[in-house]
């Protein structure tokens, strides 16, 4: 502001030096003196703007406009009491404008004040008056004083304005809310206003006593805290500190009771595992967090996973697999917190599946059948029903095979083919009985066929069971002892006549420890485990006597839960390969 001191009646005025400023373009303003007067007069004040025209501001050109860089853009009004006054004048920056109309009744062209969006120079006069009246009897009559002050325009600044809230929002009370505004380099030279004082009016903006903030970095964005109370009216001043430019909101805003949360909706649970779930909500408006809890479906007590969580999206871990879940979400608000919504999901369970490993991907023709061991239960799935499984083996030594089909769940039929793909026999039972042929063999590659019958048989779920019997017949099997994947491959080693040999392996799944069953296997024998990646977690060598039967138990304690393949080699030849479960 500015100061001026003025001495009453007869006495000259003593008028202070008044501070000149430096503003942005189209950005309100105002200027304040004071005076004080020995006889205690009444004072009014004016305030006006004192720079001459030239010949190009004459006529129309002489109107306040937000261009003209010389000459008045701002018309001299009767004095008041109040020693401050707008630039514009305050409806018109309450109306959000720049430029004052006409006054009633004048030439609908002739604008009053205009906010200069130019780069120029001010100067203002402020002139006091005591109004002391004149008196005969005594040497008295109303005394004036003067004083001028220079406002600097800068054309590479502002405008400094309001942007929130700046249209007709509804806040609730108490409540935490953000005011931003555009700085627009007010905060740097030559203006250097760094920061800025926040206040509240609740009357339109024709007042502001509550402060938000006394003064805060001029950094555009400030959080306040509103006041317990309600509005319809209420408005926002962002004023300069240390200078005379400031903004005040351009609607009337209001403050009300703050609204009650609702209750969370569009609840989803997504990318369920065995052991994982993603759940998400839809954001409940005014909702200033989230809390969120789960548990299964058959507890009681809840776990809670956040109880002042700010995102509508969380994950859940360590969840036990094929076990139905509950999990529920509510929202808090500045008035309160809401009721809980609840949903809930099923996580997927642990298939163990009943396949051999030689029931795989690649055995639904001839060109890919799996080589199937002899004397060896095989267990594989028809699914969908126009699979087809194909296994494979070598005789070299012709003589009698037993091949059959047990633990059918739905009307299956086997057939054996030769090299050539020629039935040589077959076994078509109706219904879900056994089937088994026995067929002598010449030395050749043989195929084993398992099929639903009449294309239409078939099961998801349960195996059927395989098992070629060498009989008289005996074979040399393909194999590298020293290759770890998870399929038979081609090799050089010899296995002999397996009419006697049987492996079994139990229990199935497993806890902590396999018992693997060797009847009548003669000579060394290795017991590998593999993981699903093909690696190597076990490996347990025995020597065995023909015509015995030897347990051997496999420590699987330490290894974790899933799905693992058992290859049983008898000197060095494959001789049984099956999958298990670590539960």
């Amino acid at each position: 502001g500015t100061t001026l001191s003025i001495a009453g009646n007869n006495s000259a005025p003593v008028v202070a030096p008044l501070t000149n400023y430096t503003i942005p373009i189209s950005t309100p303003f105002y200027l304040t003196g004071s005076a004080t007067d020995a006889e205690g007069d009444a004072l009014t004040y004016t305030w006006e703007q004192n720079d001459n025209g030239t010949t190009l501001t004459t006529g129309t050109a002489s109107v306040a406009s937000a261009t003209k860089t010389v000459g008045p853009n701002w018309i001299s009004f009767r004095p008041t009491s109040s020693p401050t006054r707008y630039f514009p004048q305050l409806s018109t920056i309450l109306a959000g404008a720049n430029v004052t109309g006409p006054l009633p009744g004048g030439d609908a062209g002739a604008n009053i004040e205009a906010l200069s969006s130019r780069a120029r120079t001010l100067n203002f006069r402020l002139t006091v008056r005591d109004n002391a009246p004149y008196s005969s009897t005594s040497p008295e009559v109303g005394q004036t004083s003067f004083a001028d002050v220079v406002i600097t325009v800068n054309g590479t600044a502002g405008p400094f304005a309001v942007t929130t809230p700046n249209t007709s929002v509804r806040w609730g009370q108490g409540t935490t809310q953000n005011v931003t505004w555009d700085v627009t380099s007010t905060d740097i030279a030559p203006i250097n206003c760094t920061n800025v004082k926040i206040t509240l009016s609740t009357d339109g903006g024709q007042t502001f006593p509550i402060v938000l903030a006394e003064s805060t970095p001029n950094d555009g964005t400030h959080p306040v805290t509103l006041p317990n109370i309600l509005s319809t009216t209420a408005r926002i001043k962002i004023e300069a500190i240390g200078n005379i430019f400031f903004d005040i909101s351009n609607t009337n805003f209001t403050i009300s009771t703050p609204p009650l949360c609702g209750d969370p909706t569009g609840l989803i649970s997504s990318g369920i595992t065995t052991t994982t779930a993603n759940i998400s909500w839809t954001a409940v408006p005014n909702a200033i967090s989230y809390a969120v809890e789960y548990k299964l479906n058959s507890a009681t007590t809840w776990t809670i996973i956040n109880a002042t969580q700010t995102t509508t999206t969380a994950s859940l871990s360590g969840l036990t697999s094929g076990a139905a879940y509950n999990w529920r979400v509510s929202a808090t608000c500045a008035a309160g917190t809401g009721a809980y919504a609840t949903a809930n999901f099923t996580t997927t369970a642990i298939v163990t599946s009943c396949q051999s490993p030689l029931d795989n991907a690649t055995n639904g023709t001839t060109a890919g059948a799996a080589i199937i061991p002899f004397n060896t239960n095989v267990t594989g799935l028809i699914s969908p029903a126009s699979d087809i499984d194909y296994y494979k083996f070598t005789i070299t030594t012709g003589g009698r095979i037993t091949v059959s089909l047990t633990t059918l769940p739905a009307d299956y039929n086997i057939r054996l083919r030769n090299s050539a793909g020629t039935q040589v026999a077959i076994a078509a039972r109706t219904g879900t009985r056994n089937e088994s042929f026995n067929y002598t063999a010449v030395p050749g590659i043989y195929y084993v066929e398992v099929y639903g019958a009449n294309a239409a048989a078939n099961n998801a779920t349960r195996c059927y069971t395989l098992r070629v019997a060498s009989g008289t017949a005996a074979r040399n099997i393909p194999v590298n002892t020293t290759n770890t994947d998870l399929t038979l491959n081609v090799g050089t080693s010899t296995e002999g006549s397996e009419a006697a040999q049987e492996v079994q392996l139990y229990p199935n799944p497993i806890s902590n420890e396999l018992l693997v069953k060797l009847i009548a296997i003669d000579g060394k024998s290795v017991i590998e485990v593999f993981d699903l990646t093909g690696k190597q977690v076990s490996s347990t060598t025995v020597n065995t006597i023909a015509g015995t039967i030897n347990t051997v138990k496999v420590d699987m304690s330490r290894n974790a839960k899933g799905i693992y393949l058992v290859r049983i080699t008898n000197n060095e030849t494959i001789i049984h390969q099956s999958k298990i479960v670590k539960q």
